[in-house]
């Protein structure tokens, strides 16, 4: 066991470790007898005194110097329940009101009453092995369990989790920055491993036994490798790679002829037998087949979501890629049906199948370059070795990783994007991209949208006749997470790959044809509208400006424009780990050109600020001023919106304009053709109703039978 490293406490927890060590103390001494309390829940025969160490993660970032209020409590002789039982006895024991501690300003204030106890029953099925307590204690979220040992029987693989040492439990967690233990009762750090100081200075990350052993222990800690080798920029061990891939590390700065990073899983682990090449290969199968069928969708959403939320998310993306886990990460999960393409005709639809992890990749790095304004140096290859970038565009500063940082992101390539793209993009624009100006959520977006690049083109049956984009599945079922807050906005991200592109290429640059023709089909627009009603109309469109989905038109075309990039290289057949990007440099200053043109004609015309704006009449004021059927209202309005779209502004007395404007039209047949207009709907109490009905019911038939199909084509464009 390593010694030496020192926690500087703050008056709170020294507060709250007085009350865990004051707390064994008496559970020792007075013996307290309670009813929830039985012999399963204690060790021995209660001799021995209950110690109580904080563990994981509240002893690493302490060291690291990062504050954290999330406290692991592990104890040797009692379950984390029974702790918990006896802690809340305790603070309301006469032996603690005459303690100083209980007069200390902490317990002397309404909040220092001990919360709830919860109590989180252990579950072999889902790798939940231990029996756990949680509860707030001044304030702090405290989870209590018992120190633990697993042994297998000869021919089991299913472990008996029995109370265990210190150095059992050390070598039973995660990754050895993650087994450090801090004794409350001696006020040191205790690494029973023997590894956790000297990982947490080199910056490695490192499972206490070997990794086959303890990913099959719980298969999520493969993912929560990913995601603290991400969080703190460290590099993975190569015994994790092998373990995940089956092939050893190409130029790591650790030794992978050792010992340790060779052997993958425990001498006398059951579960696996063999030791050669075959055995990790079969180790290897074992382990993905258990992180599908252990670990719930909840969980994989869980880790995936704190490494996007988390400082380094392109470095995440790369190593779930690097440790071939990506597909089963992003992929539409075990159950989701056959995948086909969207752009399929066919009465029985293409069967189809994801893109490579490049083509999400490629858009991470774009993304995360453009997030952070970093060009490429020069021209040479984005896979060497080169520094990156510092370009200060107005009052945008962005500089290199730290040099601490640099091990953990050597094999993810540098910034894609020379610097003339970035000098041709207008200001405003390239700052609404940076990563200061998109929200938290946005950013959380962009990062999914990226990672099911893939995906793009195909579908997947969510109802029975009913197909919805393969990345719906992925979010709603793969990783299980919100409809509102993640589903639906990175659906309409979606959509807007296709909406934006098309719109910058017809109003910007004046496609005409079938282009044109497809964008208003697209957002059920008449022919014949201004080039400004028009662009007025798409950044209104729902996937473009949501307020209820908290839906902005930047980070859309942020998501817009990394696509059109890919598209030129996957057109140039271009390379970017092996090419150089001078011969597209052209091409890709161009396209930030006609980006530059679009996004100023949106701000010429304050489009952003319009998408929302309140539409000047409203279905009551369109009837009262036409008399017409109520069916062509949503139609009518869409002249509206154009109409207002083409003033400056909409000030006193528009309703009054727009309405004589709307009635001059409907009078002339413009707006809808006579012969596509319903007969209105008789006002109530009208005497030739009746007669009305009778003389035409023919007519009447087939309005509702062609405004019935008409309904069904929209629906289906």
């Amino acid at each position: 066991m390593t010694q030496g490293a020192h926690i500087q406490l703050t008056e709170q927890e020294e507060a709250i470790c007085q009350l865990l060590d004051q707390t064994c103390a008496y559970i020792h001494r007075e013996r307290p007898e309670l009813p929830e309390v039985d012999s399963a829940q204690r060790s021995g025969d209660g001799s021995q005194p209950c110690e109580a160490r904080i563990a994981g993660g509240w002893v690493r970032d302490k060291l690291l110097a990062r504050e954290s209020d999330d406290l692991d409590i592990a104890l040797s002789t009692l379950t984390g329940n029974a702790f918990a039982l006896y802690l809340k006895h305790y603070l309301s024991s006469e032996s603690f009101a005459s303690s100083p501690l209980a007069r200390s300003r902490y317990f002397s204030d309404r909040f220092s009453d001990m919360g709830r106890i919860g109590k989180i029953a252990a579950n072999p099925e889902q790798s939940k092995s231990l029996e756990t307590a949680t509860a707030r204690v001044l304030g702090l979220s405290l989870d209590f369990v018992n120190l633990r040992k697993e042994t297998y029987d000869p021919g089991s693989r299913i472990p008996t989790m029995t109370f265990g040492t210190p150095k059992e439990d050390a070598e039973r967690r995660d990754i050895t920055i993650n087994s450090l233990l801090y004794n409350v009762h001696t006020r040191e750090v205790e690494d029973h491993t023997g590894l956790g100081l000297q990982d947490l200075a080199a910056g490695l990350i490192r499972t206490p036994l070997p990794p086959l052993t303890t990913f099959l222990d719980d298969p999520l800690r493969v993912l929560r490798c990913v995601r603290f080798s991400s969080r703190f920029a460290y590099q993975l061990h190569p015994s994790i790679i092998r373990c995940l891939t089956g092939t050893s590390t190409t130029g790591a700065s650790l030794d992978d002829t050792d010992a340790s990073s060779t052997q993958i899983a425990s001498s006398d682990d059951p579960r696996v037998s063999a030791r050669d090449s075959q055995g990790v290969e079969s180790g290897r199968n074992q382990l993905r087949d258990a992180l599908v069928s252990k670990v719930s969708r909840e969980r994989f959403g869980i880790e995936v979501d704190k490494m996007i939320k988390g400082p380094h998310p392109l470095l995440a993306l790369f190593l779930l890629h690097r440790l071939e886990l990506f597909p089963l990460v992003f992929h539409p999960p075990p159950g989701a049906g056959k995948l086909h393409v969207a752009s399929s005709g066919a009465a029985k639809p293409k069967v189809g199948e994801p893109e490579p992890d490049s083509v999400a990749l490629n858009a991470a790095r774009l993304l995360d370059a453009m997030m952070h304004v970093k060009a490429l140096v020069d021209g040479s290859p984005v896979n060497q070795s080169v520094p990156m970038d510092t370009l200060s565009i107005g009052d945008v500063v962005h500089t290199a990783p730290r040099s601490d940082l640099s091990r953990a992101f050597s094999a993810v390539p540098t910034s894609p994007i020379p610097r003339a793209v970035f000098e041709a993009l207008p200001y405003d624009l390239l700052y609404s991209w940076s990563s200061s100006s998109l929200t938290a959520e946005e950013r959380r977006r962009l990062w999914i949208s990226v990672s099911l690049l893939p995906l793009r083109h195909l579908m997947y049956e969510e109802k029975k006749n009913k197909h919805a984009w393969a990345g719906e599945s992925v979010i709603a079922n793969g990783l299980k997470m919100g409809t509102k807050t993640l589903k639906e906005p990175v659906a309409s991200l979606h959509r807007c790959l296709e909406l934006l592109p098309l719109g910058r290429r017809v109003l910007s640059q004046g496609q005409t044809g079938e282009e044109s023709e497809t964008l208003d089909r697209l957002l059920n627009l008449p022919p014949g509208l201004s080039v400004k009603s028009r662009l007025g109309l798409l950044l209104r469109s729902p996937h473009v400006t949501n307020g209820l989905l908290s839906l902005r038109p930047q980070p859309a075309l942020l998501l817009s424009f990394i696509s059109e990039l890919l598209d030129l290289w996957r057109q140039s057949e271009f390379d970017p780990d092996t090419s150089t990007l001078a011969p597209l440099q052209e091409q890709a200053v161009q396209l930030a050109q006609d980006y530059s043109r679009f996004w100023q004609l949106i701000q010429q015309w304050s489009l952003v600020e319009r998408a929302e704006e309140k539409i000047v009449l409203d279905g009551n004021a369109v009837t009262a001023c036409l008399g017409c059927h109520p069916r062509l209202i949503s139609q009518i309005q869409v002249f509206v919106l154009a109409w207002q779209y083409d003033q400056d502004s909409i000030g006193w007395g528009a309703e009054e304009e727009c309405a004589r404007w709307l009635k001059s039209e409907w009078e002339k047949g413009g707006l809808v053709s006579f012969e596509q207009r319903p007969a209105p709907i008789p006002v109530k109490g009208d005497k030739g109703k009746k007669a009305e009905k009778k003389k035409e019911p023919a007519n009447v038939q087939v309005e509702k039978e062609g405004e019935g199909e008409r309904r069904k084509r929209q629906k289906s464009e």
